[in-house]
């Protein structure tokens, strides 16, 4: 059965390659983005990614107001093509953080802050449910901590960086929680999702569909989880085919490194953009890790 959309919130510092990914995974996606955060789309993916300017949780609110308002007259008026399929928040901390610096300007703290912050926090995250679309939300990451209230002392798992206990509260409502953390694991991009939580992360794969760790690869992630993403229209034609065709004999190969470079060269030769054969490459290579892994924990119970 292919499923239609999901929610995820995905923490880690930053640079690590959030954004890019989501450029990579979601390329007919709409962003809530302020001015200059999409520069690494354009960059490493080839192309420029719709997008409506924002700066604070306000403005996001206010963006997302307006998509379902148009959403509830069926995207009247927009070509087809300019029809979102997928929204991406970058970065949900920082337009939190700048909410509250507007708030403490106009004089607003203690309590009643605190109350507004996470009032608004809570009602975008229900909001974007009922998008018909993906939905994805980036944060920068909070380490695990403890935190004192009313003179008692709590420990609080490490999640988004989002004020008092929204860390913990905020991804309670998405379908998956991803950390993304550096490591060598995975080769050519030094970056992971950690998919499981534990005693210190705030992580879920509520599709029980993603390895742990996982490739920082979100659109292979969901097409092993049977949802239909959609490619680029500029190298729709091929790119898919290209894809799977390579993921059947990437880790058959002696040196996946080897065949890599070899097929890279190919596409280039082929008259493709280097950004597009890379690109291509990449979700080759994760797709078959992801397939073997994948196939791999369900072998056995425990």
């Amino acid at each position: 059965m292919t499923n239609t959309s999901t929610t995820i919130i995905k923490y880690g510092v930053s640079g690590i390659g959030k954004t890019t990914d989501d450029g990579y995974s979601f390329p007919n996606g709409i962003f809530l983005a302020a001015a200059g955060a999409l520069r690494s789309i354009e960059e490493l993916c080839g192309y420029q990614p719709k997008q409506i300017t924002v700066r604070s949780l306000k403005d996001a609110l206010e963006a997302v107001d307006n998509l379902i308002n148009l959403q509830s007259k069926g995207w009247a008026g927009l070509d087809p093509t300019d029809i979102p399929d997928a929204l991406i928040v970058d970065d949900f901390s920082l337009m939190v953080e700048t909410f509250t610096l507007d708030l403490q300007e106009r004089g607003i703290k203690g309590f009643d802050l605190w109350r507004i912050i996470r009032h608004n926090v809570l009602l975008f995250r229900d909001k974007i449910q009922s998008l018909h679309m993906h939905c994805i939300v980036n944060c920068w990451e909070q380490a695990p901590t403890n935190k004192d209230k009313k003179g008692l002392t709590f420990f609080l798992r490490g999640g988004p960086k989002l004020p008092s206990d929204l860390p913990e509260l905020f991804p309670a409502g998405f379908h998956m929680a991803l950390r993304c953390r550096f490591s060598h694991e995975r080769p050519g991009w030094g970056a992971v999702y950690q998919t499981k939580g534990d005693k210190d992360w705030t992580c879920r794969d509520r599709h029980n569909a993603c390895p742990d760790p996982a490739p920082m690869n979100l659109g292979e992630l969901l097409r092993s989880a049977n949802y239909k993403m959609s490619r680029l229209a500029l190298i729709a034609s091929w790119q898919e085919d290209k894809v799977e065709e390579l993921s059947q004999n990437f880790l058959a190969y002696g040196s996946p490194k080897q065949f890599a470079n070899e097929n890279y060269t190919l596409l280039i030769n082929e008259g493709h953009h280097h950004l597009h054969a890379r690109w291509t490459i990449r979700d080759a290579w994760d797709r078959a890790l992801i397939r073997k892994a994948n196939s791999t924990r369900f072998q056995n119970f425990i």
